[in-house]
């Protein structure tokens, strides 16, 4: 299953394009913005050649650590050679036929990919970490370095784009072409710093809270971490579509965990909602969970900012959390970031 996801990784990176940046053309007209991408330590603002009418549309994508305790963080903006009716109107159908897909992923490539790598390392660190986690071959002749920033280096990324113009229509070509010549003045304008966490005023500090399981009964946290060294806490509602496909996988990573004195608990986030708990414990039933799953505490939003679903943590049996969380459905990620986090307690 894990390699059968890594395959797909990349075409499920470009199936969320429409949902995440149709907004960008918009930000364009708003003079002197910055898109500010601190976790990654990248920030960057269009061009006026940005402020007319495009024929296709942009899109983001990264801004985020790679991975998990990679070092590795990148930012794309992307261009997509087709209308955003057409786009959607083929993204919108529940299946689609081969042809379908390939012109989906053909009409997507880089306006720029820029790559901020930690402790100093050169671009084969990044050709390493793709190969390994997503089996795709970046090539470090297409690198080149932008600055640097304490130990931490920025690369461009430039891989050859003669096919993509040969996949799309002769008017999107050239309009990737014209926008294309952008890049260097917005690399050029862009301002570089050491990645900054979203999450480090959080990390290191109490997880603490009651609740109920889904049963009624009382939970202390306390009492609830104490039983592990390590608790994988993922924060899911009954409305997330990619919080219940992870489900059976994460009822199988949690089979695996207790042989390290480890476990998966889940939080029904939305559970105070109506007719939610019942959904729920349906939901449940139906992808054969049995780990224990828990009703929100009260001051759930004051315990940690969920800005996306699933959100998983790690919590030591201190009730401290550990680390960075895997935000989304990364569920092939979850049992390398406890075994690199088990390997660094026992360091300390």
């Amino acid at each position: 299953m894990k390699r059968h996801i890594k395959k797909v990784w990349k075409f499920l990176a470009l199936w969320m394009l429409t949902a995440v940046l149709v907004h960008v053309n918009a930000a364009a007209g708003e003079e002197n913005a910055y898109m500010d991408y601190k976790e990654a330590g990248f920030s960057f603002r269009l061009t006026d050649a940005f402020n007319t009418e495009l024929k296709g549309f942009l899109s983001l994508d990264g801004g985020q650590e790679l991975g998990y305790a990679s070092g590795i963080y990148n930012v794309d903006l992307l261009y997509v050679g087709m209308s955003l009716d057409e786009y959607n109107g083929i993204a919108s159908k529940s299946t689609l036929t081969q042809e379908e897909q390939e012109k989906l992923q053909g009409a997507v490539w880089y306006l720029f990919r820029v790559f901020a790598v930690n402790g100093g390392r050169d671009f084969s660190a990044v050709c390493d970490f793709f190969r390994n986690n997503y089996e795709v071959e970046l090539d470090e002749t297409y690198a080149r370095e932008i600055t640097r920033d304490g130990d931490c280096v920025f690369y461009r990324y430039d891989a050859p784009y003669d096919e993509f113009l040969q996949r799309i229509e002769p008017e999107f070509a050239e309009e990737y072409e014209r926008l294309l010549k952008e890049s260097d003045v917005m690399l050029e304008d862009a301002k570089y710093a050491v990645p900054v966490s979203a999450y480090s005023a959080y990390i290191g500090k109490p997880f603490s809270f009651e609740t109920t399981d889904m049963e009624g009964n009382p939970v202390s946290s306390e009492e609830l971490f104490a039983q592990h060294e390590i608790t994988l806490v993922n924060l899911w509602t009954t409305w997330c579509p990619y919080c219940i496909d992870e489900m059976e996988e994460l009822e199988e990573i949690n089979g695996r965990l207790a042989e390290k004195d480890c476990a998966v608990v889940g939080l029904l986030c939305d559970g105070n909602a109506d007719g939610a708990k019942e959904k729920g414990v349906k939901i449940l039933k139906d992808t054969g969970v049995t780990y224990t799953t828990l009703m929100p505490p009260d001051d759930l939003d004051t315990l940690f900012p969920v800005s996306a679903y699933p959100t998983s943590l790690f919590v030591d049996r201190n009730g401290i959390l550990m680390a960075e969380p895997v935000l989304g459905a990364k569920y092939w990620l979850y049992e390398d970031a406890i075994d690199t986090l088990r390997g660094q307690a026992l360091t300390q």
